[in-house]
């Protein structure tokens, strides 16, 4: 009775701790090449990661798609699915997931019905490498294929405006407030020798 009690412990608690997936390093922006089926020449892009709409998944937006000289503003794909394997967060199948936009055609602004679809095995992030392979239909399948690095993010220099004078102390530790010319003294943390 206590074997089957604590087995069945171990694998509620083996449960609760693969649903928790921590996503958060993937969030950011990545910038890259988009290739598409209809062009031979790869265009350079954004991709952004953010929160999803539940537990484990993602939102992940393409930045100003553009086929063929018409700008179809933000692709987004939310609730993806990511699940976390030895090299990395890999991204989950989806299928004809419908997407609403607005397409910018000789001026003039039209909705846009797309359906959207995560296809090939390595769609996921690597280190700070993202790849991607969507499937744009509106009539017409348009095939994309990105690879991009993450868009480091840095802390600015702190600069400071003031600066201190230097403060003396003798080999023993006690502050000098007069020194003389000669003698080692301490001056910021350092040992000086004054000839």
């Amino acid at each position: 009775m206590k074997r089957t009690l604590l087995c069945a412990l171990a694998f509620y608690i083996s449960l609760i701790c693969s649903a928790q997936i921590d996503v958060s390093p993937i969030f950011g922006e990545y910038t890259g090449k988009i290739e598409l089926d209809v062009s031979p020449l790869p265009k350079k892009v954004n991709y952004v990661i953010s929160k999803g709409a539940s537990e484990g998944t993602i939102k992940l937006v393409l930045k100003s798609y553009e086929v063929g000289g018409s700008p179809y503003g933000d692709i987004t794909l939310d609730k993806v699915p990511v699940t976390q394997s030895a090299s990395g967060f890999v991204f989950g199948k989806l299928e004809g997931v419908p997407c609403y936009t607005t397409v910018t055609r000789r001026g003039q602004k039209l909705d846009a019905n797309l359906t959207l679809s995560l296809e090939g095995e390595t769609n996921g992030v690597k280190g700070d490498e993202l790849t991607v392979g969507l499937k744009i239909s509106q009539g017409k399948d348009v095939h994309t294929k990105f690879v991009g690095k993450k868009v480091a993010t840095s802390i600015t220099t702190i600069q400071g405006g003031n600066k201190k004078a230097d403060v003396y102390y003798h080999i023993n530790g006690s502050r000098v407030v007069n020194p003389t010319k000669r003698g080692v003294y301490i001056i910021n943390g350092k040992k000086v020798l004054k000839p």
